[in-house]
C-alpha cells in the first residue's frame, strides 16, 4: 500500500513541478516574470509531472472502484476516484494526499489544503502531505505559509531536496533572495541528478541581488543540461544585457525565439539591443514584428 508513495519519492526529483507544484504530489506551476519589465521568467515549485498517471494513481489500488483508470489529465475522474477511496474508509490518509495533488494540478487550491490538512491530521510525520500542502499556499501566493510547511517538510527529511527547491522559490517571491540562493544551493547538492530547473531558478535570485556574472553561470549551466528551454536563453540574455554585453545578449533572444517563435515581446528586447548597437534596419524590424503582433 505504500511502495507507490515510497517509490514516488524516489522518483521525484530525479525526474523533476507543475506540471503542479511546484513538486512531488504536486503540480508543476511555471510563473512567468513580465518580459517588457526585464523579469527574468520563473519556473517555480516543482516539476514531477511528467509522468502524471503513475504520480497520480492511488496506492492503495485495492479501493479503487471497478473500472479503468483515468486519463492522465483528466482530474475530475481522478478526484472523483479518490472520494470514492474516502468514502470507503475515510481514515486512508494517502487518498487524501492523491486527492490533494490533484486538486492542486486542477488549480483549486484551497480544496488542496482542505485534503493536505486531512491528511497530516491522519499522518503528522508524513513529510510529503506538509510539502504538498506548502505547494497549494505557494499557488496562492501565500508565501509565509507555504515557507512553513516546507521547512516542516525539511525538518521530518533533511534529505529532500524539492522541499529545499520549494522554499527557495517561495523566499524569493517573499523578496528573500540571499535566502533563496542558500536554499537552491542546498537542493542542488541533494539532487542525485543535474535539474536544469534548480540552476535557473537559482541563476534568478543572483539576478535580483545583481549577480549577473554568477547567474550567467547558472543559466548556461542549465543550458547544459537542457538546451531545448527558451527561457533559459532568454533569462541568460537579461542577464548578459545588464553586463552591458549586448551581441551575447542578441544572441540569446535569437536562439530563445527559435526555441519559441511565437513569444513577440523579445523581438522588442532584441529591437532595443539593434538600436543600442547602431543597426537601425535589425530594429526597426524587430520592433515592427513586436507592435504587430504582441497582444497584453
Amino acid at each position: 500500500m505504500f511502495y507507490l508513495k515510497i517509490l514516488f519519492g524516489l522518483f521525484t526529483f530525479a525526474l523533476t513541478f507543475f506540471l503542479s507544484v511546484l513538486i512531488v504530489p504536486k503540480p508543476a506551476v511555471v510563473v512567468f516574470g513580465v518580459p517588457e519589465n526585464n523579469y527574468p521568467k520563473v519556473i517555480v515549485t516543482d516539476k514531477n509531472t511528467d509522468n502524471l498517471k503513475a504520480v497520480v494513481v492511488d496506492k492503495n489500488t485495492d479501493n479503487l472502484p471497478d473500472k479503468e483508470f483515468c486519463a492522465d489529465e483528466d482530474y475530475k475522474c481522478w478526484i472523483a476516484q479518490y472520494t470514492e477511496n474516502i468514502k470507503a474508509d475515510p481514515t486512508n490518509e494517502e487518498s487524501y494526499y492523491n486527492r490533494g495533488w490533484t486538486y492542486n494540478a486542477s488549480g483549486e487550491y484551497e480544496k488542496a489544503i482542505k485534503d493536505y490538512t486531512k491528511a497530516i491530521q491522519l499522518a503528522p510525520d508524513d513529510f510529503e502531505n506538509y510539502n504538498g500542502r506548502g505547494i497549494s499556499y505557494d499557488n496562492l501566493k501565500k508565501y509565509d505559509l507555504a515557507v512553513k510547511d516546507y521547512t516542516r517538510t525539511i525538518k521530518l527529511n533533511p534529505d529532500y531536496s524539492a522541499a529545499y527547491y520549494n522554499r527557495g522559490g517561495a523566499l524569493d517571491s517573499k523578496g528573500l533572495s540571499k535566502k533563496a540562493i542558500a536554499d537552491y544551493t542546498k537542493a542542488i547538492e541533494l539532487s542525485s541528478a543535474d535539474d536544469a530547473d534548480y540552476y535557473c531558478n537559482r541563476g534568478i535570485s543572483y539576478d535580483n541581488i545583481g549577480e549577473y556574472q554568477k547567474a550567467v553561470a547558472d543559466y548556461s549551466k542549465a543550458i547544459e543540461i537542457n538546451s531545448t528551454e527558451a527561457d533559459f536563453y532568454y533569462n541568460r540574455a537579461l542577464s548578459y544585457e545588464s553586463l552591458g554585453q549586448y551581441e551575447k545578449a542578441i544572441a540569446d533572444y535569437t536562439e530563445s525565439l527559435e526555441l519559441n517563435p511565437n513569444d513577440f515581446c523579445i523581438y522588442k528586447e532584441r529591437g532595443e539591443l539593434y538600436k543600442k548597437l547602431g543597426e537601425k534596419e535589425m530594429a526597426e524590424a524587430d520592433l515592427k514584428k513586436y507592435k504587430e503582433n504582441y497582444k497584453e
